[in-house]
């Protein structure tokens, strides 16, 4: 999900504090922790939806592909 944020090309997408929040948890190895992972789903989603949604279904997670493809849709 980090190669999706950082290959975006839609980077103008990204709040600047979220991308403050992202290499915060980076940078002290947190994010694999759940507030970390949910920021980094966050801005993942904001720039590449489509490719987000097709990793999250690769990784075998269908309860969240359903609630992703819903917050996209919104």
């Amino acid at each position: 999900m980090i190669d999706i944020v950082l290959n975006s090309s839609n980077a103008d997408n990204m709040p600047s504090d979220l991308a403050k929040t992202i290499l915060y948890y980076w940078q002290r190895d947190q994010l694999a922790t759940e507030i970390g992972l949910q920021r980094l789903l966050e801005a993942a989603m904001r720039l590449e939806p489509e490719k987000t949604i097709s990793l999250v279904e690769e990784l075998g997670l269908p309860e969240l592909v359903v609630i992703l493809r819903q917050s996209a849709k919104a």
